[in-house]
């Protein structure tokens, strides 16, 4: 996007420009090799805390440093429940793996980091297509103010040509220097799926359980690391969840027709509502998909 938050894409023989979606190891090999940090939100503009309070941060348990740590977003749902996108936490993890980090709109500043105790991927998701591209983990631990879940999911009736979102993150890409600390920000406008779908577009791969958002002539976009992350309709206690940052045909940002795709939240609002309850020991239970 101006923002741009780089999702990956389909890997296929007429899209050898897609990288694979494996944020979680591009987290540890830029640890392991000191790479140097991008920015992510293409263009983006800095986001208050107060605009997203409901932000989170996907954090590799063990990177200290949370510039290196950070690896994808999420958007917190109740105190104990996170949002993400699939593709961000079925690459092996358990859940001992990941951290969450909320209540900071600046990854070096004080915030509240906390251990992710069950991660439930969506049990139809499908890495080839990223169908179902949706994840909820569940903490080890309440998140306590200043940061307060997002209150409402938008409808489907909202999710339509015209209407604009802000998609936020902190990402990871290192294609345009230094990483930003600070939270960040885009405002883009929802495309038709008709249009998304167009042969010199996402020729038909643009599914139903998703959206695409993004200017035609580029600019504004997410970038890698903002995976996983809210894409709203409105900013603050006023804001509705419409999508999680999903995946992108190739694997520069902000470019012309390459819109960045979303997985679309109300169209699985049933699977989110669904209760994740324990047995009658106490136990998380280990339905498909929970781990």
């Amino acid at each position: 996007m101006g923002v741009a938050l780089v999702f990956g894409g389909f890997a296929s023989a007429q899209d050898e420009d897609i990288p694979p979606l494996k944020p979680y190891q591009a987290a540890l090999d830029n640890y392991k090799n000191r790479e140097k940090l991008g920015r992510k939100i293409f263009q983006g503009i800095p986001a208050t805390f107060s605009d997203r309070p409901w932000q989170v941060g996907l954090m590799v348990h063990a990177i200290s440093d949370p510039m290196y740590a950070h690896y994808c977003g999420g958007v917190l749902i109740d105190s104990t429940t996170v949002l993400t996108s699939a593709h961000c936490v079925s690459e092996g993890q358990t859940a001992g793996d990941i951290d969450i980090l909320a209540a900071t709109d600046d990854l070096t500043a004080a915030g509240q980091r906390i251990g992710v105790s069950v991660i439930c991927i969506h049990e139809d998701y499908v890495p080839s297509t990223h169908a179902n591209d949706i994840a909820k983990l569940v903490l080890g631990g309440a998140i306590t103010s200043p940061a307060v879940p997002i209150k409402q999911l938008a409808s489907k009736a909202d999710i339509k040509k015209g209407s604009n979102v802000t998609v936020s993150g902190w990402g990871n890409i290192y294609d345009w220097g230094l990483k930003s600390e600070k939270l960040l920000k885009i405002v883009i406008p929802i495309q038709s799926q008709k249009l998304c779908n167009a042969k010199d577009a996402y020729g038909g791969r643009v599914l139903g359980d998703m959206f695409c958002a993004g200017k035609a002539e580029g600019g504004m976009d997410a970038c890698n690391g903002d995976s996983g992350g809210p894409a709203t309709l409105g900013d603050g206690a006023n804001a509705h969840l419409a999508g999680l940052v999903s995946w992108a045909r190739i694997k520069s940002c902000g470019l012309a027709k390459v819109y960045g795709v979303y997985t679309n939240v109300p169209v699985l609002s049933g699977w989110i509502d669904t209760p994740i309850v324990s047995d009658s020991k106490g136990q998380q239970p280990n339905p498909k998909g929970c781990k």
